[in-house]
């Protein structure tokens, strides 16, 4: 009936990790696929003229790539900031590395 925190917490941490996968979880593979068909529809374009169809879907695809690098660079963010605080200020070269 009443949960306790750390049973709360026991679940958010398996919804989290849910989320993390369906959300974040397969940014490569999507950046490849999106990179891939940019590419064909390129080559579609230098063999002939691109029509109105094509044209909005290499915006869709390129907006969509704008979408999954910032995704990556937000996830290589808290992951510096996670090492960071493990190593602390007292890991000076880290420190003058990161400031660099």
């Amino acid at each position: 009936m009443f949960q306790t925190l750390k049973d709360k917490l026991k679940m958010l941490k398996s919804d989290l990790k849910w989320w993390n996968k369906e959300v974040f979880g397969y940014t490569n593979k999507i950046k490849l696929d999106i990179m891939n068909r940019n590419q064909e529809i390129d080559l579609l374009g230098d063999v002939d003229n691109l029509d109105e169809n094509m044209i909005k879907e290499r915006r869709e695809i390129l907006s969509q790539l704008h979408v999954i690098n910032m995704r990556s660079e937000v996830i290589l963010q808290q992951k510096s900031k996670g090492l960071w605080f493990k190593q602390g200020y007292s890991n000076s070269k880290y420190f003058h590395a990161i400031i660099r």
